[in-house]
């Protein structure tokens, strides 16, 4: 049977719609980064995850030139998406660009977002300087404050952050309180914010493996979970080298 082109429109609709592709979500408002500085855009999606979910973007979907978007991790249980971006000193000027965000490893756009670039002006916060930190920091050690901009402190991995302390300091040099600590490893950025505008990301800072107590923790067990060098299989040479009688207590 010879099929006519309505026909063949209305089969692929039926195909199309069949398939489960839905066309990626608008999120509310627009986001407006200057050039050489930063911009958050905060909302609530109706997500709730047993485990850290990644959104992220790249330039394939939709990216003005010039412009990132940090990979940003929802918390389990909670379901504020906070997305970062930052545009270098020499991106053109746009308006209105949409932009897709993914979720996970899915090959489809759940939101899509407004991105401008707009015309840059003075912005009073400066970008501050972030201390060393371990895994028993639960205080962030931050300098280069500028008084009345908010501070943010995300952490995650190489693959995403999310933002895990906010404070509001009165001094150039401040602490911001962690929820928790921080697992050696941990990648850790920060940022002063005035409204939505914000400073670019200072670079990494790796959470180091470097216990300050004796014995390593505060119950003084002596035993280190971040053990890299000595493991099962290289220490499997070991064997005794001498013994000694004793008439009281040891303490190695």
């Amino acid at each position: 049977m010879r099929m006519g082109p309505f026909y063949l429109v209305f089969l692929f609709a039926i195909c199309f719609a069949t398939t489960g592709v839905a066309q990626p979500a608008p999120l509310p408002g627009n986001v407006n980064v200057m050039p050489g500085q930063g911009a958050n855009f905060g909302t609530i999606v109706p997500i709730l995850t047993g485990a850290p979910l990644r959104f992220w973007t790249d330039s394939s979907s939709g990216l003005p030139s010039g412009v990132t978007m940090t990979p940003t991790y929802i918390e389990p249980g909670v379901n504020r998406l906070t997305l970062h971006f930052e545009a270098s000193p020499t991106a053109p000027l746009v308006t209105n660009k949409l932009v897709d965000v993914y979720a996970g490893n899915s090959l489809n756009a759940i939101y899509r977002i407004s991105v401008s670039v707009v015309a840059a002006s003075p912005f009073p916060c400066s970008v501050p300087s972030l201390r060393p930190i371990d895994q028993s920091t639960q205080a962030v050690l931050l300098s280069n404050l500028t008084p009345g901009c908010s501070v943010e402190v995300w952490a995650g991995d190489g693959s995403g952050l999310a933002p895990v302390g906010v404070s509001l300091p009165g001094a150039s040099v401040s602490r911001v309180p962690l929820p928790r600590r921080l697992d050696p490893g941990t990648v850790v950025r920060v940022l002063q914010a005035s409204g939505t505008v914000t400073t670019t990301f200072t670079d990494p800072l790796i959470v180091e493996n470097n216990y300050v107590t004796n014995r390593y923790d505060n119950e003084r067990s002596g035993w280190n979970p971040n053990e890299t060098t000595l493991t099962v299989d290289t220490a499997r040479g070991l064997a005794k080298i001498c013994e000694r009688m004793v008439n009281g207590p040891i303490r190695a």
